[in-house]
This record gives C-alpha cells, structure tokens and sequence, in this order.
C-alpha cells in the first residue's frame, strides 16, 4: 500500500515535513532573510520523495555499487546527503570566519579610538615603544615596568601595555605604574594585541618597536642590546635567542619543539634562526609599515618569514629567558601549541 510504511520511512517522511514547515515559519518570523531557505527546502523535499519512493535512490546505490547488500539504499542516501551537505558547510564555514574576521577587526579599531582619546596629546614622535601584550598578568606588571630604561640612547621609551581583555585589574595597575594602556574589550589573542600595539606605534611616528611578555619572562635591561642593532642601521628585525643566551624556563618539550621549528623555518627561508618563537624582538618601523600580519595568536614565525620574504636584515642577539613571577602560562597544551604553530608556520610560507 502507499501508506505502508517502514518505521524508517515514516520517520524520514516526517522530519522531512518537519523541515519543511519549520523553514517556512523562520522565514515569516525573520522577514529580512536572516537564514538560506533553499538548502533546507531541497533536502526536505528529497527526504519526502525518497521516503515516499525508495526507488528514487537506485540509480545512486548501482552507481555506487551498493545494490544488492543489505541497506544499500540507506548507505547510498546517506553518501550523496553528506556529499551535498559538504559545500552548504563550507560555505557557513566561510561565512562565519568572515565574521569572526571583521569582529576582530571592529575589536581592534574599538581599542584605538579609545587609546587615541586618551593619550593623543602626550605622546611625540621617535621615542622607542615596547609593547607589551598581557591578558591576566596583575601581579606581574609592576615589576615588568619598573625595570624597563626609561631612555635609551637619546630616544625615551613609552611602555605600551595591550590588555588582551583580562578579566582581572590588569588595566588599571598598568596605568598605576606610568605605562599607557590600550584594552580589548575581549580576549582576541596575543597576535591581535599586538596588532594593536603595531598599528599605533606607526600611528604616532615611532622609531621603533620592542615587543616582549607581560610575565616577567624577559629581561627588560636587555631592551637596548635589541635595539642597538636598529639604531645602528644594521638590522631592520632583531630576535632575541634564548637558544644562544641561557633558557631559565621549566618546559623542555616547548624547548625541542622551538629548535625543530626553527630548523623547519630555516629549510622553508633559507635563514638561519636559532629561536622562532621569541616574543621579546626589536622591530624597525620599516618591517611593520611593509608587513601585513593576518595570525591572531601564533604571529611569530608569520612575522619572520615576511620579514626574510622581503630580503630585509634580520639579527640574533642572546637573551635570558627567567621563570615567571608568577601564574602559569597562557599558551596552552604543548601539542596543541605545536601544531597551530606549525600550521601558521606553513600559513604564512604559502602566503
């Protein structure tokens, strides 16, 4: 009989009704066309078909080589359903990276307006920055600023402090402690900080950037052994090597992964990087004007690729990397780090 169903039609049949009237009343609730209504009408269309004829699926199934075995039929649905789904996927899938993108973005312009609000009138042109990205580090930061020169050279250092959207009073002891600030309103990751930090060095006509950890990590009295390089014209990028300086830190599986990762940057850019993944540099305004940075959290290899891309002069100077001062740190798992650093690795070489 045509109503004779099996218990598997009858469902398909009906979630296939089911979808059919629920698009419907989404699409009269949100009149702007807040969701796609032709995928979902198609596959509840289909659905129905299928559960009222089955027959409908025997060209794919002997195409498939399914016919003859037992639920053929369901296997072959269930294949060409996941092949059709795949592309509405990826195309959400893009949709929503797009967003995410211009999110960001909206984050990052947010944090300049306020920044240039705040402080546009006290700060000159060629002093040295040192930006400094934290998220959570309020027991750090003091010492942090306290030890950082206050001139260097004949240049004054201005401490930039790009509060990743710490949930803690991070900010307001910062700006205690005579740093200027520049908050993120959410946690968008240390790449997008410095971005920030980047964008508004240039901005106020810097002579150059250092950026370094809000942990305590570094030794902010190395700062002018990092620049000297710049200020000398000899470099355009300066990397502080902690694998030609000494290495304080508890974590020796983040040791080897940054000496295979640096020998990967070496075959992929025919440089000769000892530590790819220092955070306390020396930058030329020259690198960050020419250099478009994308990552939002493994930024690092991202920049010294493009900067070697460019044929512009990159430098190693020794470092010591000190244990923190406190609180652990935020750079999660060690295979997880390894592998979203050499994704952005990979990412930034095809670039």
């Amino acid at each position: 009989m045509f109503f004779d169903f099996s218990n598997l039609r009858a469902f398909g049949f009906g979630v296939g009704v089911l979808l059919f009237i629920g698009i419907f009343i989404e699409l009269r609730r949100h009149r702007t066309r807040r969701v796609s209504p032709a995928p979902v009408i198609v596959f509840s269309l289909v659905l129905m078909a299928v559960a009222l004829n089955p027959g409908f699926v025997d060209a794919p199934a002997r195409f498939l080589g399914f016919e003859g075995i037992p639920r053929g039929r369901l296997l072959a649905l269930l294949l060409v359903s996941a092949l059709l789904v795949w592309p509405v996927a990826m195309r959400n899938r893009s949709k929503i990276s797009q967003l995410h993108t211009d999110l960001l973005a909206t984050i990052r312009q947010f944090a300049l307006l306020n920044f240039r609000s705040t402080y546009g009138q006290s700060i000159d042109a060629g002093a040295i920055w040192v930006v400094i990205p934290v998220f959570n580090e309020v027991q750090n930061i003091p010492s942090v600023v306290r030890e950082l020169p206050a001139v260097v050279g004949d240049a004054p250092v201005i401490v930039l402090i790009v509060d990743d959207g710490s949930s803690d009073q991070s900010s307001a002891v910062a700006t205690q402690e005579g740093a200027r600030v520049a908050r993120l309103p959410l946690n968008c990751g240390g790449g997008v900080a410095l971005h920030v930090g980047f964008e508004l060095a240039v901005s106020f006509d810097a002579r150059l950037v250092v950026t370094m950890d809000g942990d305590g990590q570094h030794d902010p009295h190395q700062v002018k052994d990092l620049v000297e390089p710049i200020l000398s014209g000899e470099a355009d990028f300066v990397i502080g090597s902690r694998i030609l300086g000494v290495n304080n830190s508890p974590n020796r599986t983040r040791a080897v992964g940054i000496r295979v990762f640096s020998r990967l940057i070496n075959l992929l850019t025919g440089t000769r990087i000892t530590d790819c993944s220092s955070g306390f540099r020396a930058i030329s305004l020259d690198v960050l004007t020419a250099v478009k940075l994308i990552e939002p959290q493994y930024h690092t290899p991202e920049l010294i690729i493009a900067t070697v891309k460019r044929n512009m002069n990159l430098v190693k100077v020794p470092i010591q990397i000190r244990p923190r001062l406190s609180g652990e740190s935020k750079k999660g798992a060690n295979l997880k780090y390894g592998f979203m650093f050499a994704r952005s690795i990979v990412r930034a070489w095809l670039r």
